[in-house]
């Protein structure tokens, strides 16, 4: 599988960008086609370059996140239906892979710091900290 970074549109010219992983770029083609998309440009992205660019996550983004959680968890929800429908609705995508992971791994049984220190690299060591002295 390769990771392809492109551009494509529809009927009524709705322009997608999209990134994923497909086998080749006809795979990718006929997976948009089945969704009424078609395909414009498309590049093959290395999967280091993809990691360097996207592996930070904004100030912003992790702000607005933990705000949200909070909120979630006083409401009652618990934290995996907390991440889960964070996941759906955050826009960075490094985040929201994050999440996901954080998720899964709180799912097996981990601890929440022990899940997010997995990346440490995506978060400033002061948000690290306060995490884990919850």
């Amino acid at each position: 599988m390769k990771l392809f970074k492109f551009r494509a549109i529809n009927n009524s010219g709705k322009s997608f960008k999209g990134l994923n992983y497909y086998k080749n770029e006809d795979d990718l083609s006929f997976q948009l086609r089945e969704q009424g998309y078609y395909l414009l440009q498309c590049k093959s992205i290395h999967k280091l370059a993809y990691l360097k660019h996207f592996s930070k996550i904004n100030l912003k983004d992790i702000s607005v996140f933990s705000r949200q959680l909070s909120s979630m968890l006083s409401a009652g929800f618990n934290i995996s239906e907390a991440l889960n429908i964070f996941s759906e609705e955050a826009y960075s995508r490094a985040l929201k892979k994050n999440i996901k992971d954080i998720k899964e791994d709180l799912e097996k049984g981990n601890s929440f710091y022990d899940s997010i220190s997995k990346y440490k690299n995506s978060y400033p060591n002061f948000y690290m900290e306060m995490i884990n002295q919850i």
